[in-house]
């Protein structure tokens, strides 16, 4: 029984977050994620995860501030952006083409953690 529920809660939410991850690490995910017991499952899904889409207006908006880094924890590159303003422009158009693939491992990474 226990086994079935956590088959259910493992799909609900790898639906519900497929998109901050790459394709090719939802297979990794899923194998991993239904190998824990319900509790643990319950105690991972707090886990917070970024959303690719809004770090890339972050990134298009804010960029030139840092704020794209501050939010995925690269504080060296966001305190270089906000005093430099985004490297005057060059790491903002850098960060803004690479701002989905950044927070896409930065998500994967964050949940590596939680599961080991």
């Amino acid at each position: 029984m226990e086994n079935l529920k956590i088959n259910e809660s493992v799909d609900l939410w790898m639906e519900e977050n497929k998109k901050c991850f790459f394709p090719s690490d939802i297979p990794y995910l899923d194998e991993k994620l239904r190998e824990m017991t319900l509790e643990e499952f319950v105690a991972f899904k707090n886990v917070e995860l970024r959303n690719p889409l809004g770090m890339l207006l972050l990134a298009i908006f804010f960029g030139g501030l840092g704020v794209d880094c501050f939010m995925l924890g690269d504080k060296q590159r966001g305190v270089i952006k906000l005093l430099t303003v985004g490297l005057f422009g060059i790491f903002t158009w850098i960060d803004i083409f690479n701002a989905q693939n950044k927070t896409k491992k930065y998500n994967f990474t964050k949940v590596l953690e939680r599961i080991k």
